[in-house]
């Protein structure tokens, strides 16, 4: 028997079961026993650069017990309610869509770029109040980057400010 664990609302693209215990049983035709699996914080967590830790967020995780891969007995759901606290850690090379995840760091980033991208092609015309902007160029790229990209329109000094504003900060998630 094994235990799988899916996390159904990563930030992160992680796999689709992970393997977090397994037991090997032999048993006759017709015979039963209990199999045991504990499951602890760690069993929840990956590994997340950002903040360079093990990382256990909040959310749905879908728990499979299974004889197989392919053959699963038993499915559960379950809420994780993670206070682990998060030091943040950005710098120039910390992308658009990072800086959004949080609702703590989206408000220092969006005062930053909000005129620049108010001003760009209909594309993007009222979706930047929710970060809704469809081009991932736009969101993958780091923040460093987007004063040249920008010509100037935003300012290294104010995505320095936006860095010394968010050092220190923790979150929970």
């Amino acid at each position: 028997m094994n235990t799988n664990v899916c996390d159904k609302e990563s930030r992160l693209i992680r796999p689709i079961k992970e393997l977090k215990g397994f037991s090997k049983v032999s048993l006759s035709a017709g015979e039963k026993t209990n199999v045991k699996f504990e499951l602890t914080t760690r069993d929840f967590s990956y590994f997340d650069e950002s903040f360079s830790d093990w990382i256990a967020e909040s959310g749905q995780f879908e728990i499979l017990v299974a004889a197989s891969s392919e053959d699963i007995r038993l499915r559960s759901t379950i809420q994780l309610n993670s206070k682990q606290p998060l030091k943040i850690e950005f710098d120039e090379r910390t992308s658009l869509r990072e800086w959004i995840q949080y609702p703590e760091t989206k408000a220092i980033i969006f005062p930053v770029v909000e005129e620049f991208f108010m001003k760009m092609p209909n594309e993007f015309e009222g979706e930047l109040i929710d970060f809704k902007i469809k081009n991932d160029y736009f969101m993958d790229m780091p923040m460093g980057k987007y004063n040249y990209f920008s010509r100037g329109a935003i300012a290294t000094e104010a995505i320095a400010a936006a860095l010394e504003q968010s050092k220190g900060l923790v979150l929970t998630h």
